[in-house]
């Protein structure tokens, strides 16, 4: 453990730091040798306004403060503390002889979450450590959580705009009267590109939110593997031809294609991946998907681009909720679609992973058993 006569920045990888502020140096030294077998990180001030002046440069996980010191008492520093929002969660334990249920409530009117009593009993002073450390704990998981939240409506908002902002624009357009009627089909070839976006996007993310909360129910039957497939690329041909794409599938010569599956979820997660292949595919270019069986029970279905590729550091996370991987200019990118073929695809017992296709581009992998398991 240290002593700092000032007060030392605290970083997040570094073990839990314990504020303790006393005017009487030998009630820090009592604690530090109560403490000394745990690895806490201990910090002294010898006065309040200390304390408070040295906060913004000090991240402790708990204050220990004790209630009788001159000049400002410790009641005082909690509730200046309590009162400045960047430390309204961090835990304080009050340090007092006092023992009127008056003076304790006045503690806890403060702000203060425990009492640690004197003389300090060192069985005492762990366990509510420990308790206040707990909480220090699920706060901070409450905020990242939070913060996460914040982030993912940030890019959910974003997204969604681009491709209603377009329809607007688009019929906007359309009722222009000087309008060529050539130009007709372009603008309703780009409505139906955006409205075909907006659909796949909260699709996505409802069934996902359904997913990960365990409500969605799998019904596996008797599906010929080829159908499924060959109904996705049929379905998002037209997407693909407008930027002058080609979807090409690929089938087995053998009759052996019929897996049990739920046929929804599977048309669902290859749709996601074909989509996401055109989204990042470059114009006049080819896009296949392939379906070969492997070992007589496993099917091995691949969609192929010439896009820019994954890079390596990004192949596992491109697969959790909201992660966009690199931004392409101009490509409307909320990062669920992935994550919903991730989880049915493991929910029926196979993987899904993604490799470079050389010399560029992606190739997308589901391995399916022949039986959920």
């Amino acid at each position: 453990m240290m002593m700092s006569d000032t007060i030392s920045s605290h970083r997040q990888d570094f073990p839990p730091a314990i504020l303790i502020v006393d005017d009487a140096i030998e009630n820090y030294e009592t604690i530090e040798a109560l403490l000394d077998e745990f690895q806490y990180q201990l910090h002294y001030a010898p006065d309040g306004q200390t304390a408070l002046d040295a906060l913004e440069l000090f991240d402790p996980d708990v204050i220990l403060l004790d209630v009788m010191m001159p000049e400002m008492d410790g009641i005082e520093v909690c509730r200046q503390i309590r009162s400045r929002p960047a430390w309204k969660a961090v835990p304080i334990a009050m340090v007092t002889a006092l023992d009127s249920k008056v003076d304790l409530a006045r503690c806890l009117e403060a702000g203060a979450n425990d009492f640690i009593s004197k003389p300090i009993d060192k069985l005492e002073l762990c366990a509510r450590i420990r308790s206040l450390l707990r909480i220090k704990q699920q706060y901070d998981e409450v905020r990242d959580l939070m913060r996460e939240r914040e982030a993912i409506v940030r890019t959910i908002v974003h997204d969604l705009r681009n491709p209603l902002t377009n329809i607007l624009l688009c019929v906007q357009t359309l009722q222009d009267p000087r309008l060529p009627a050539k130009e007709w089909p372009e603008m309703l070839a780009l409505i139906e590109q955006a409205g075909h976006f907006l659909q796949v996007a909260i699709d996505d993310m409802l069934a996902t939110t359904l997913l990960e909360s365990g409500q969605m129910r799998f019904k596996p039957e008797p599906t010929d593997l080829c159908t499924p497939i060959a109904d996705s690329i049929a379905g998002l041909a037209k997407l693909a031809a407008q930027k002058r794409q080609r979807l090409v599938g690929h089938f087995p010569l053998c009759p052996t294609t019929s897996f049990e599956v739920d046929t929804m979820a599977i048309r669902r997660s290859i749709d996601n991946l074909i989509a996401n292949a055109i989204k990042f595919a470059p114009y006049d270019s080819e896009i296949h998907v392939q379906l070969d069986i492997v070992d007589d029970d496993t099917a091995l279905i691949r969609v192929c681009d010439d896009g820019p590729g994954v890079p390596d550091d990004l192949r596992e996370k491109i697969f959790e909720p909201y992660e966009i991987g690199s931004l392409k200019s101009g490509v409307a990118q909320i990062g669920i679609g992935l994550t919903f073929c991730k989880l049915a695809i493991e929910a029926h017992g196979g993987s899904i992973r993604v490799r470079p296709n050389q010399p560029e581009g992606s190739i997308f992998e589901l391995m399916l058993p022949r039986r959920m398991t």
